[in-house]
């Protein structure tokens, strides 16, 4: 399993993105400050290596992150060398003082150090409005399939981090993901196939009944997942359009697990095939042509 997968399996930020309405605590897993910024940087390292010219590449270009989850730190990073960064989520996290703050001037100081060339106005910027304030970002608390302000063909870059599986209306999302992605345009998305419910037991929802999935999906605002696995996430982005440049397959259910519950499961994720049923998590590099 990636080092990517691994982190984002210790903390999904969907869990920490799919908020209630009303608001919630920004930071649930109680993450050290330092290890949030850390990972912020390592989102930018790691995905900038994949974009033609690095670092310079970003020069001018529009980013999107889907599902930030409880900072905006990856987003702002992008900013600090983008021309244009959204956020997207239903439930953008609100601002909390006694979390964000810290957050982000020590993000702010750790970009500093760590990538001299950036231009740091965007997190400046935040600390000094005291909110997720500044000029070039745009944050937009909807579904990805509801964004019709974002122009067509105008994102160069997309990301999300454990959030794919939480959308109740994935064709309707990456339909509009592909609307306003511009050709040529990337995309780079984690995804968690495990039933969020119990991390020791990730198939245990494709057992459900349609009618009972349902009660459980909507009581629990889909933080327990949407079920789709990798090979339809990968046939739904090739439908909408994308070329799916690389899909990494991360982790498989353990043999003993999956001869307990594979003659419960039902239709239509019965007629998978094994390999491709049992995969836990995935990330997808996207084009648009």
């Amino acid at each position: 399993m990636s080092s990517t997968a691994e982190e984002r399996f210790d903390t999904p930020s969907s869990e920490a993105g799919t908020l209630v309405e009303g608001g919630a605590d920004p930071n649930p897993h109680k993450r050290d400050i330092d290890e949030g910024v850390q990972f912020s940087l390592r989102q930018l390292r790691n995905h900038v290596a994949d974009i033609p010219g690095g670092l310079e590449g970003l020069r001018g270009k529009h980013f999107i992150e889907i599902g930030p989850g409880q900072d905006f730190g990856v987003a702002l990073l992008f900013l600090c060398f983008c021309e244009r960064s959204y956020v997207v989520d239903p439930y953008l996290a609100p601002w909390k003082e006694e979390f964000h703050s810290e957050y982000y001037n020590a993000l702010l100081a750790a970009t500093g150090k760590d990538f001299p060339s950036a231009d740091l106005s965007p997190i400046e910027e935040v600390i000094a409005n005291h909110g997720h304030r500044a000029d070039g970002f745009v944050t937009l608390a909807r579904p990805l399939e509801d964004v019709a302000e974002i122009p067509s063909n105008s994102i160069d870059i997309a990301l999300s981090n454990a959030t794919f599986e939480h959308l109740p209306d994935s064709e309707g999302a990456i339909r509009e993901l592909f609307r306003i992605t511009s050709p040529g345009g990337l995309g780079f998305h984690q995804v968690d196939f495990r039933d969020h419910r119990d991390f020791s037991r990730p198939l245990d929802y494709l057992t459900m009944s349609d009618d009972e999935f349902a009660i459980e999906v909507n009581e629990r605002h889909w933080s327990c997942g949407n079920r789709l696995r990798g090979i339809q996430f990968l046939h739904l982005f090739e439908q909408m359009g994308f070329v799916v440049d690389k899909y990494e397959r991360q982790g498989a259910a353990a043999p003993d697990y999956l001869n307990e519950v594979q003659s419960k499961i039902i239709h239509p994720f019965s007629a998978i095939p094994v390999g491709e049923l049992v995969v836990l998590s995935g990330k997808f590099w996207t084009r648009k042509p």
